[in-house]
This record gives structure tokens, C-alpha cells and sequence, in this order.
């Protein structure tokens, strides 16, 4: 029988090898959804080699394989504009099973559907990696927000599986560098908004997993580093963190406020704990956020003048966030510094304080709400880092300075139903210095049951108020004239009387000296009601063997602040209510946590 001769080329041989068929039909069907030649000459081998082959037959694994080129060929029209690096977004996230795209077909088994296929976390980069050689550009594309396609298939039920889906998405291009996060976030705006120096979480409203903040930011937001953040978590801040570094010193406290506000409203993500409760940060945390701070701490080393003190809120809260959790493992100089800075930073209140002579909203009143957030981290890192009196040292300071009253007439500083509320917004120096006791009371107790330390440098606290100024000692000894308030170094006679019942209620002999400057108060101070005082107070300290057997020492401490809320009243000119003031004490020793001690040792439980 005679052979077949080469058939001519127009002719179709049903056995004649066909090498590149494949490609070539693959590449038809993009050019004809409006892929330029250029990009279907490289993609649609891409797609053939990821997209899975399984099937019954070779004639039904060839229609569902050019079934499925055509779907991600209509990435184009869905796209829009002309866009290529949408198209090819739209192409990734549904390899990726990110987006839905028409008519996807899922391979199948023997015994049925093999169920949802995703390209594997493994061919991620490479099927990137392709694409970027090839000029796609994610980084403008995102510049400019998520293709409309992917808005409208997520928001068409933003629950648990679409909030998967934007997420994995996300994990896509952090995980492959699809894109340069610090390219793609709005840097300008960021300092634009941390100008102010207000970094609290704005609140928000979720629906489902979908969330839009009060100030208009939303999960549409590509630019938004606290949408990334929110959704991408620890990486998001890793990869952004060039953004954070190549700022210039002048933006770099606003900058840092910005990031500070995308962080914290994270790391308090749906009320699961207090945005700055960072001691329970874990160790993830602990390194993302080290960077940050290491370049904080480095650019503020070098800064002076305004700068300087432009960074310094940051550089404390910084601090927070990297050794909160891990105070014991903070070097010594870098605790003593961050001691040292908050300290400062309270003392320059003082000022400010002493202003503050009318109720109500006042001018200082407004400063003092602003500041509310660098107050608190102030204390909070002398509370954790130095110990209670390392904080509540300042708080008394400027509870004194305070020319307005921060607590009711009961001396209460927490609202009341009946009562009304206590003056704010000064009623934060009394509720942060019960605070700092209520907080680490039990931490300084595992070494120090009796809290000993505590109560001897409260006392001492009270103690050198009692004597004379240093710079009239000489004059006064002379008896040229009499002692007068003046001459104390607490003038308010109201106040010494109050620090005195203060240092009995301690029970504490500062280095067993305390008692000396009682007996010389009760021999010399101006006012007989104080010498009175000072006389009891000294045959009770000279005696005293720490604390009666059931009073517990946080219950000391905190009636000594009970007798100094009430020597700030006094010093103002306003009369407590005797009767409320009483049910007040009663009130906030019962608050206490430690319980009344009945064997004479402190109690285990807090």
C-alpha cells in the first residue's frame, strides 16, 4: 500500500505532530479578550505550567485547560482601562483563589471534584517573580487603589471567607515583594496626620471582617498603612519600616506618630486587650517593633533644640511597645534613660498646673487632654520600668502644683451616679497615683511582701517637707524672728498637718531617722494643730515595728494618698464634706484587692 506523502500545509493531519499547539491556542484566546501579543507570548505558557492538568481524558483535560485560560484571559476586560497590571493583579489573585473570576472549572479526580484548587504557596514568587521581569508594576497599580473587579467581589460579602481571601491577597504580595509596601504607602499624608500628635485608635465600625475607621479610612484603603497593618499584621510593619527609616528628621516624630496609631489600633484589635497593653506583647512583636526604636533612639541622640523635644513622646512610647514585656532584659543605661526622660517630661507639666486656677475648660485643661496620652505613657513607664514610687513621685508633684481641684468634695476621683463627677480632666493625677498601687503592687510584693521600700520613700517624701527652707536655716536659728509658713518648705500648713497623718498611717521610719524631723516639726512648726500631729505621730513612728498585724501595706499607701487628696482640697480653700469624705475612704480601701491580713503576714492572693 502506497505511503501517505506530506500532506500541504493547509491541509489538517489528525496524526501530524503539532508542537506548541498549546501555547499557541492559549495565546489566541488572550489576544482575543485584549491581551497585547506581547504579554500573551509570555503568559500563556505561565498559565499552562501552573494551572492543573487532571482529567478523565486527554480531550476533556484539553477543553477544561483552554476553559480555564479563557477565564483568566477575561482578567482583561474585567480589568478595565486598558490596565495591564490590574489585568495581571486580577490574573494573580485568582491563581491565588483571592478574586473570583467567570467560568473557572476545577480539575477533577477519578471519583469526583478534587475541591478548590489554589496555586501553592511554593509558586507564589516564581509565577511573580515572572510577571515583574515581564513589567508589571504593582507598586503604581496600588498607588492608585484595588481594581474595581476585586472591590465588588469582595464587598458582595465581606464574612469570614472574602476577609480570607483579601488577607491571603495581602500575604501574595508582602510574602513574594510583589510590591514595596514603603513605595506603595502614603508617606506625605502619614506625617501630614501625625502633625497633631495624636495617635489613639479613631474606632471603628466592622461589619463582619470588613472595617471602615471614624475618620474615613477604610479596607479599600491601599495606601493606608494601618489598613495593611490591620489585616497583614507584623510583616506589613517589617517591609514598611524603609519608609520609616529614610525619613528626615524634621518629619520623623510625626511620621512616628502615624505609625504609632496603625500599630496600637492592631495590637488592640476588637477590645482583646488594652491598645497599649504592650507587657503582653509576644516575642514577634517585640522584634518588629525593635527597629523602629533603634533608629528612634539614634536619630534622637543626634537631634537638638525642637527636634529633640519633638521626639521625645515617641521615643518613650517606642520604648514601650520593645521592652515592656521584657523589662528585666532592658540594658541599665537604656532603663535609666527612659527613667530619666519621663521623669523630665512630667516635671515640664508643672508649669502648666500651677495656671490652672479656674475649673471647667480652660485653656490648660485643653493642653493637659491633649497631652493625656503622652501623660500616661510617661507614668506608666515609671510605674513598669522604676516602680511605684518611681511614678507616683511626680503625680504628687503635680498634684501639688495644681491650682484647681482634681477630686470631688468627698475626695472621690471616679464619677459618681448620685455625686456627679470628679473634675476632669485633673482627676487623673489621684486615679493614676491609686493606679500605679493597684498595678504593680503585686509584682513589688514578690520581693518586698511588706512593700517596705515604698512605704519608707513615701514617708520620707513627707518628711522633708516638714522643715525649714534651706536658704532661712541660718536667719531663723539667730531668733531674729519667728518661724512662719513661709519659711517651710511646704508653705501650706493644711498640707504639712495631712503629710504628717500621712507618715503615721505608713508606718514607716525612713532609716530610723524619720522620726527625728516629727519630734523637731512638733517643737517648731508655725501651727499648733501640726505640732499636735507631729507630737503623736512621733511617739507612733519611734515605736512603731511596721505595720498593725491587719492592715495590709497597700491599704497603708493608699490611705496616706486618701490624707494628701485631702491636703490638696484644703490647701485650695475648699472644705471636704466630712461624711462623704469618709464613705469614700471606706469605698476605695475596700477596692483594694489585698485583702485585710489576719495572721500578720501578707496575703498570696492579689
Amino acid at each position: 500500500m502506497p505511503k501517505f506523502t506530506k500532506p500541504p500545509s493547509y491541509i489538517v493531519d489528525p496524526d501530524a505532530p503539532t508542537p506548541g499547539r498549546d501555547q499557541r491556542l492559549a495565546e489566541r484566546l488572550l489576544i482575543d479578550s485584549g491581551w497585547p501579543k506581547e504579554d500573551a507570548a509570555w503568559l500563556a505558557p505561565l498559565l499552562l505550567r501552573v494551572l492543573p492538568t487532571t482529567g478523565a481524558d486527554s480531550g476533556s483535560q484539553f477543553d477544561r485547560q483552554q476553559s480555564n485560560v479563557k477565564a483568566f484571559a477575561s482578567a482583561w476586560t474585567l480589568a478595565g482601562n486598558d490596565d495591564r497590571d490590574a489585568a495581571a493583579l486580577l490574573v494573580l489573585g485568582a491563581l491565588a483563589t483571592c478574586v473570583q473570576l467567570p467560568n473557572l472549572s476545577y480539575p477533577r479526580e477519578p471519583r469526583g471534584y478534587a475541591g478548590v484548587w489554589s496555586l501553592p504557596k511554593s509558586s507564589w514568587t516564581s509565577v511573580v517573580s515572572e510577571m515583574q521581569s515581564h513589567g508589571v508594576d504593582f507598586n503604581r497599580l496600588l498607588r492608585k487603589g484595588w481594581p474595581d473587579h476585586l472591590i465588588r467581589d469582595w464587598t458582595r460579602d465581606f464574612g469570614l471567607l472574602e476577609y480570607d481571601r483579601f488577607r491571603r491577597l495581602g500575604d501574595v504580595l508582602l510574602s513574594t515583594r510583589a510590591v514595596d509596601l514603603a513605595c506603595v504607602i502614603d508617606v506625605e499624608a502619614m506625617v501630614t496626620a501625625g502633625a497633631d500628635g495624636q495617635w489613639n485608635p479613631p474606632g471603628a465600625s466592622i461589619c463582619n471582617a470588613a472595617i471602615t475607621w471614624n475618620d474615613g479610612v477604610s479596607w479599600r484603603s491601599t495606601r493606608s498603612l494601618r489598613t495593611w497593618v490591620w489585616y497583614m499584621g507584623d510583616e506589613a510593619l517589617r517591609q514598611a519600616l524603609p519608609a520609616f527609616t529614610s525619613a528626615d528628621s524634621e518629619s520623623l516624630p510625626a511620621l512616628a506618630t502615624s505609625f504609632a496609631e496603625a500599630i496600637v489600633d492592631k495590637f488592640g484589635a476588637l477590645c482583646e486587650r488594652h491598645f497599649t497593653a504592650f507587657h503582653e506583647a509576644d516575642e514577634a512583636f517585640r522584634q518588629t517593633i525593635a527597629p523602629y526604636f533603634e533608629h528612634l533612639d539614634g536619630v534622637l541622640q543626634a537631634a537638638e533644640g525642637s527636634t529633640a523635644h519633638a521626639l521625645r513622646p515617641m521615643w518613650l512610647l517606642y520604648f514601650r511597645m520593645s521592652w515592656d514585656s521584657r523589662p528585666e532584659a532592658c540594658p541599665d543605661a537604656l532603663k535609666a534613660r527612659a527613667l530619666s526622660m519621663a521623669t523630665e517630661e512630667l516635671s515640664r507639666l508643672r508649669p502648666m498646673l500651677a495656671g490652672a486656677r479656674v475649673e471647667g475648660d480652660t485653656p490648660e485643661a485643653r493642653q493637659f487632654s491633649r497631652m493625656r496620652p503622652h501623660f500616661d505613657q510617661c507614668i506608666e513607664t515609671l510605674g513598669r520600668h522604676g516602680g511605684i514610687w518611681r511614678g507616683m513621685k511626680p503625680l504628687l508633684l503635680g498634684m501639688r502644683a495644681l491650682g484647681t481641684p482634681c477630686v470631688a468634695r468627698d475626695l472621690r476621683y471616679w464619677d459618681d451616679y448620685v455625686e456627679g463627677p470628679a473634675p476632669a480632666p485633673w482627676s487623673e493625677f489621684p486615679a493614676r497615683l491609686a493606679g500605679l498601687v493597684h498595678a504593680f503592687a503585686k509584682h513589688e510584693q514578690e520581693s518586698d511582701p511588706e512593700l517596705s521600700e515604698l512605704r519608707e520613700a513615701f514617708a520620707a517624701y513627707c518628711l522633708e517637707r516638714l522643715t525649714d527652707r534651706k536658704d532661712v536655716r541660718n536667719e531663723l536659728k539667730s531668733g531674729r524672728r519667728a518661724r512662719v509658713d513661709a519659711d517651710m518648705v511646704e508653705p501650706s500648713h493644711e498640707w504639712r498637718y495631712c503629710m504628717v497623718r500621712a507618715v503615721m498611717d505608713l508606718r514607716s521610719n525612713p532609716e530610723g531617722r524619720g522620726h527625728r524631723a516629727l519630734y523637731w516639726s512638733s517643737e517648731h512648726d508655725p501651727h499648733q494643730h501640726v505640732r499636735d500631729a507631729a507630737k503623736r505621730a512621733y511617739e507612733t513612728i519611734r515605736h512603731a515595728r511596721g505595720l498593725p498585724e491587719r492592715v495590709s501595706p497597700r491599704r497603708a499607701v493608699m490611705s496616706a494618698l486618701w490624707w494628701l487628696r485631702q491636703a490638696h482640697l484644703l490647701g485650695l480653700g475648699i472644705q471636704p464634706d466630712h461624711d462623704l469624705a469618709q464613705r469614700t475612704r471606706e469605698k476605695e480601701l475596700s477596692r483594694t484587692k489585698e485583702a485585710e491580713r489576719f495572721d500578720g503576714c501578707a496575703p498570696n492572693s492579689d
